[in-house]
């Protein structure tokens, strides 16, 4: 619960107290500036610092896990707890970096749909006592981040701003722009993730394991929705999608962008997530489904 408190009391500090405190927060693997004593190696490159990446991914995987407890179907024992967690844990992710806000927005989306798949298929009722926990949880990480974005919105914009690149008149000239080698950003930044996904060497089986299981899985898409891995397979690919549009639009280069880790640092945000959702696309949890990963 400390997170957010720290986040801004180190703000006044120089880096030696802000590396300190991030440190604390996160742990020593987190707590050295980029390229500085501590580097994640991956197959572009000793990129994964560290300093961004993995504590958002800790902490909107246990904003998840929450969120998730208060499911209806949950077999979990959940109270307001996991409403007060799952709203700090989303406020911090907001705060550690910026793709916090845009998996924010995705998280509560999959909440949403994963409520609706529920009602629709597992006729769990929809009323307002099982909606009120994820508004709760919202509104607490709203408290958290306003102070913040007050404080952004007199700071002046030096970089790009990626809600202007996705005004809707701007879009779809984007999507169809062409970078200096000619080809579509969509055809690159597509061909970067397929090799991410398809090459094992890159995260063991993660993601192999992950689409090999959703695939077999929407071959019963009710079972699935209705399921307990809804919520966090909808997440993950919500993000995926949310990434490619991002790097779609970015005024970056995208032949330099992709020599920095990218985008095996934003999967990095969704890797513990994601494995999360395989597990339980391959045991599927209660009395009809315990039988391995067949489900059968």
């Amino acid at each position: 619960m400390c997170l957010p408190i720290l986040f801004y009391l180190r703000l006044p500090f120089e880096n030696t107290m802000q590396d300190a405190l991030r440190g604390l927060l996160v742990g020593p693997s987190a707590a050295s500036p980029a390229g500085e004593n501590m580097e994640w190696r991956s197959p572009r490159g000793p990129s994964l610092d560290g300093g961004g990446d993995l504590p958002l991914a800790a902490l909107i995987f246990g904003a998840l896990v929450h969120l998730w407890r208060r499911l209806p179907n949950s077999r979990a024992e959940s109270d307001g707890a996991d409403v007060l967690f799952a709203g700090m844990f989303l406020g911090a992710a907001v705060l550690a970096k910026n793709e916090g806000l845009a998996l924010l927005v995705c998280l509560l989306a999959a909440s949403g749909l994963a409520l609706g798949a529920q009602h629709q298929f597992a006729k769990s009722r929809l009323s307002l006592a099982r909606i009120a926990p994820f508004a709760w949880s919202t509104a607490i990480a709203v408290v958290i981040i306003l102070p913040w974005f007050v404080v952004k919105a007199s700071i002046p914009n030096i970089d790009e701003s990626y809600p202007d690149l996705l005004v809707p008149s701007k879009l779809a000239e984007t999507l169809l722009a062409r970078r200096p080698s000619g080809d579509l950003s969509l055809v690159i930044v597509g061909n970067e993730f397929l090799k991410t996904f398809l090459n094992p060497l890159h995260w063991s089986a993660v993601w192999v394991l992950f689409f090999g299981y959703v695939a077999f899985a929407l071959t019963k898409p009710k079972r699935l929705l209705s399921s307990d891995a809804a919520m966090p397979a909808l997440f993950v690919l919500g993000g995926m999608a949310v990434f490619f549009l991002i790097l779609v639009v970015t005024p970056w280069n995208l032949g330099q962008l992709f020599t920095t880790g990218i985008p095996d640092r934003l999967f990095l945000q969704l890797a513990p997530t994601a494995i999360l959702a395989t597990l339980l696309i391959a045991w599927p949890q209660g009395s009809e489904q315990d039988d391995g990963p067949s489900g059968g």
